[in-house]
């Protein structure tokens, strides 16, 4: 990217209804988690390289949430943070890192 051979990805919320049916969508903890596994475990696999391929990439925003408590947030009310699992923050960061579009959704 610093080299200009690649273009920063840019990271939008839209709308459930607006996600086409023919690209790449994570829609429940089992579509990060599967994913997540493959990352993890540095397989070199078809379904690694045909992620790549992908310009933009829908992930649903209201799945892999963790608790604020649970991470021993105080206040977290005043700041509006949600926090996720590591898994979830891993898979949307790699797709970052390849340069791709991230376009956020929630479920309804």
């Amino acid at each position: 990217m610093l080299s200009g051979k690649k273009k920063l990805p840019t990271v939008e919320v839209v709308n459930y209804d607006d996600v086409p049916l023919d690209c790449l969508v994570y829609k429940s903890e089992a579509d990060i988690t599967s994913f997540h596994g493959m990352l993890r475990d540095r397989s070199n696999t078809p379904v690694v390289h045909a992620r790549k391929q992908y310009d933009t990439v829908y992930i649903a925003q209201n799945i892999m949430m963790v608790s604020p408590e649970s991470k021993g947030v105080v206040n977290y009310e005043d700041y509006g943070i949600t926090f996720y699992q590591n898994a979830y923050k891993r898979v949307v960061m790699w797709h970052l890192a390849q340069g791709q579009n991230i376009a956020f959704f929630r479920l309804p």
